[in-house]
């Protein structure tokens, strides 16, 4: 029995629609242009570029119309360095109240709100010694709508960095690297926090603001801003050279892709944030059925 064995012909994904959109997406889309920032400092000589050197560097970096190359072709201009970061501990460090601080209430005094999350965070920062070289603040977080991720808190972090901040201080990054709630497993940890936090009660140790009423006065809505609230994995906060505040929202770690841009309305400022000291304690109301109900 003869068996004849026919080769398939190549595939040629050159057209195929979703190859022509890769390729136009990573080709050049105008003419290379000199920078406009004129930086010349020893770390930037932006200034100093020629209208030649950007050409040859624009032509090398489109010379292959993938991903893959011109980040190789970028990382490979880059000198890159083992970061330095000063922090108040890490992973060796013991804990001690000097370092673990915790904020109790209960149900009686408050709920547990962005209102409350935003005031133990900005009673932290403002009685907290920062170093004068530090410049950059970073917080981590879960990324609880209710609680935390939220423009409250981002509106009471504004207020902090350009009216209490120390001046050395520039830029704050908040962090959010769990979606919804994070949970401390109870029976392994309270030992721990038990004898090493520093416990500070509300009404006594510090003080409850209206921060929601204060940011809803002076910031746009959520839905009206420059980057997605919810898809940002981290907010970043800096001071201008003007002295106001801008925000972005990064939707990776790693990666800066969005932009800097004000927050507030129209006629508004940082400034103009007057939070108000809220009251501690809830009226407790009875239900029929003899159970307890906090308003």
């Amino acid at each position: 029995m003869d068996i004849s064995i026919e080769l398939c012909p190549t595939v040629n994904k050159d057209n195929w629609k979703r190859e022509k959109a890769k390729k136009e997406r990573y080709s050049r889309k105008r003419l290379p242009q000199a920078p406009k920032c004129k930086h010349y400092t020893k770390k930037f000589q932006c200034s100093s570029l020629t209208m030649a050197d950007i050409g040859k560097f624009n032509e090398k970096f489109y010379a292959e119309r993938n991903k893959r190359y011109q980040d190789m072709f970028v990382l490979k201009h880059c000198v890159i360095k083992n970061p330095v970061r000063k922090v108040i501990g890490n992973s060796k460090t013991m804990l001690t109240p000097e370092t673990v601080k915790s904020f109790l209430w209960s149900e009686v005094d408050r709920r547990k709100s962005s209102n409350e999350i935003a005031s133990a965070v900005f009673h932290t920062l403002s009685n907290h010694v920062f170093q004068d070289d530090v410049e950059i603040v970073r917080l981590m977080a879960d990324g609880c709508a209710g609680q935390n991720k939220n423009c409250t808190v981002i509106g009471m972090m504004c207020y902090w960095l350009h009216c209490c901040a120390p001046t050395c201080i520039k830029r704050i990054e908040i962090v959010f690297p769990i979606v919804g709630h994070s949970f401390l497993p109870p029976t392994e940890s309270s030992d721990i926090l038990r004898k090493s936090r520093k416990i500070l009660k509300m009404g006594k140790d510090y003080v409850v603001c209206d921060w929601k009423a204060a940011s809803a006065n002076v910031l746009k809505t959520p839905a009206s801003w420059h980057f997605k609230l919810q898809k940002s994995k981290r907010i970043i906060i800096s001071k201008t050279a003007n002295g106001s505040v801008e925000v972005k929202g990064e939707p990776y770690y790693n990666s800066d892709v969005s932009v800097f841009s004000g927050i507030c309305k129209r006629g508004k400022k940082i400034a103009q944030m007057k939070p108000k000291q809220l009251d501690v304690g809830r009226p407790v109301l009875q239900s029929n059925n003899g159970s307890v109900i906090y308003n």
